[in-house]
């Protein structure tokens, strides 16, 4: 659920229109996931290159949009839009099996204020635990040990006695298992990455420009720089850092599932190729590609995007549908 891609979809083609969107989805949008689709305009960026890009409309008086693709290892979509006249920028995404943009737009940032937007049951509601990620833990449980489950997970020592993992694997698996469980899901471990992402970068508040260099900027750079020279996952062994894991949830409200804090970077897929028998593929990579487009900053557009738009705000939260004047 909460395809953050879709997401991206929807409200570009809200800020550019179904006609001015066609060529995008026309040439392959996206692209193939391997490598960036310079054919509608993406370009491949990280570290400095990620400050540049948005650095070269900063002066500008004009709005634009920035599609925004983590490809490869890392895989999340949204969409950033530079208001007109240097006002600032609005952040939008979803994230896959864990909170929609209804949520993501939602002006509250306490539990509370969000409880009406939460469900245990990940069909429904706007804010769920991570059903698909916690059967992939469970099944890779089970192909360990047929008795172990997230609900009955096996300890350290049970871990270590296994045949199946060797040398130093034991002890990561569980560090794993110890970081995810709860990610996966505990609903106040879910809330807190989600509301610390939104009082920060979300809520559809603009974000003035020195702080989104500063903050948001930033942290892209340095997470897009860290996963370029981590590098292929059969090939690299560089410790993920609590502070890159933290980084990515403080961006995108749920960290990244391909990685795991302090565990070599490629230890999912060693993990992945041990269980499946199957080796890591050494041609997987990260990139981030982003694409930059001018939008109509007219008084007109932004009431009719404001009018499609406010329908993907909670009812509560009406009032917040000032947010989308841009004019």
């Amino acid at each position: 659920m909460f395809s953050c891609g879709y997401t991206q979809g929807w409200v570009s083609e809200i800020f550019e229109g179904l006609i001015a969107s066609f060529p995008f989805w026309a040439g392959g949008a996206a692209g193939d996931n391997v490598s960036p689709n310079a054919d509608v305009g993406y370009s491949e960026v990280s570290g400095d290159s990620v400050t540049a890009i948005f650095q070269s409309t900063a002066d500008s008086d004009g709005s634009y949009m920035f599609r925004i693709y983590h490809g490869g290892l890392a895989d999340h979509v949204l969409l950033v839009e530079q208001l007109a006249h240097r006002r600032g920028y609005r952040v939008y995404q979803s994230y896959n099996s864990a909170y929609s943009l209804h949520a993501w737009l939602s002006n509250a940032t306490t539990p509370e204020g969000l409880e009406h937007l939460w469900s245990s049951d990940s069909t429904t509601g706007h804010i769920i635990p991570n059903d698909k990620l916690a059967a992939v833990m469970s099944a890779s449980l089970a192909a360990l040990n047929p008795a172990w489950t997230l609900e009955s997970p096996p300890t350290l020592e049970e871990l270590r006695a296994s045949p199946a993992l060797p040398g130093p694997m034991a002890d990561a698996v569980y560090a794993f298992l110890t970081t995810w469980t709860p990610i996966v899901s505990d609903k106040a471990v879910i809330f807190d990455y989600l509301i610390d992402s939104k009082k920060r970068f979300g809520g559809g508040r603009v974000i003035p420009p020195a702080e989104f260099m500063q903050e948001y900027v930033s942290r892209m750079a340095t997470l897009s720089a860290f996963y370029v020279e981590a590098g292929p996952p059969g090939s690299s062994s560089m410790i993920v850092t609590q502070d890159i894991f933290d980084m990515w949830a403080e961006l995108y409200g749920s960290p990244n599932p391909q990685v795991s804090p302090n565990l070599p970077f490629n230890f999912i897929a060693a993990l992945n190729s041990m269980l499946s028998g199957q080796p890591i593929d050494p041609e997987v990579r990260y990139f981030l590609q982003v694409q930059v487009t001018a939008i109509d900053g007219e008084a007109s557009m932004c009431a009719d995007a404001a009018a499609v738009l406010k329908h993907s705000l909670p009812l509560a939260d009406q009032g917040s549908t000032s947010m989308m004047r841009r004019s």
